[in-house]
């Protein structure tokens, strides 16, 4: 293995829409690159694994590990993991996939979504840091959503603002606040810190991808492509911020 390939770490499955299209969009963009896709049924990463190998256009290659937030061991695994068999971590994507499927969920999915949107991206990242500084390339994007703006939730009429899933709005403007805390923590050590907001998208994370394209959301690849970008440094100028889609849903003002 060339351990001068980019190595990157989907938080969450990448089976599950954009995280897919990003792995697959990198595998064709970079021909010398090692993607790790991290999540916490290894069986279910291995076969998305196997999918993203047998594309058409594959160029690098691809592997999977077990990666739970939830679970500190599994994390500290994780990390010894790729340290023996790559030696470092250039990029790593953290994609949290928990979004509100119910207005007014019960109180303990509050604690389950502030978890997996926060907590556990705040973990997965603070682990990995040291392999990470491994690098020259030392970066790390987050992907947020602008359901969780401060500045435009309060003039945005939109089927993805609702005072019934506050728990998912919040959650993600800490993910944003998380974004611009490690930027100023971290880039004396030249540490490349990005969020990229995808939009608004139509995939099987909603439970509603047909109903949400219809209203005009955008397809996975859509959303990945953009990523893509963020994680390929082509979009370095914005380096510090979030990186949006003008494209998005501009209908839905």
């Amino acid at each position: 293995m060339n351990i001068s390939a980019k190595k990157l770490d989907p938080d969450t499955g990448a089976k599950k829409g954009v995280g897919y299209e990003v792995a697959k969009m990198l595998l064709k963009d970079w021909p010398n690159c090692h993607i790790i896709l991290g999540g916490r049924e290894l069986a279910n990463e291995e076969e998305t694994a196997r999918k993203l190998q047998a594309e058409r256009d594959a160029k690098g290659t691809v592997s999977a590990i077990q990666l739970d937030g939830t679970n500190i061991n599994s994390v500290d695994a994780a990390v010894e993991k790729v340290a023996a068999d790559h030696g470092r971590l250039d990029i790593l994507v953290n994609i949290p996939a928990t979004v509100s499927q119910t207005s007014l969920p019960p109180k303990p999915e509050y604690r389950k979504m502030i978890n997996e949107n926060l907590a556990d991206t705040l973990t997965v990242t603070e682990t990995f840091l040291d392999l990470l500084r491994k690098s020259t390339e030392r970066r790390l994007v987050f992907v947020p959503s602008s359901v969780g703006s401060v500045s435009q939730i309060s003039g945005y009429c939109l089927m993805r603002y609702s005072a019934h899933k506050f728990e998912e709005d919040f959650s993600r403007d800490a993910l944003n606040m998380l974004i611009k805390t490690y930027w100023n923590r971290l880039r004396d050590e030249r540490f490349k810190v990005l969020g990229a907001d995808p939009g608004t998208l139509g995939t099987r994370c909603v439970g509603t991808d047909q109903a949400m394209l219809y209203c005009g959301a955008a397809i996975a690849a859509a959303g990945g492509e953009l990523i893509a970008k963020v994680v390929k440094g082509e979009m370095d100028d914005a380096i510090g911020s979030v990186v949006t889609d003008p494209r998005d849903m501009s209908s839905w003002y």
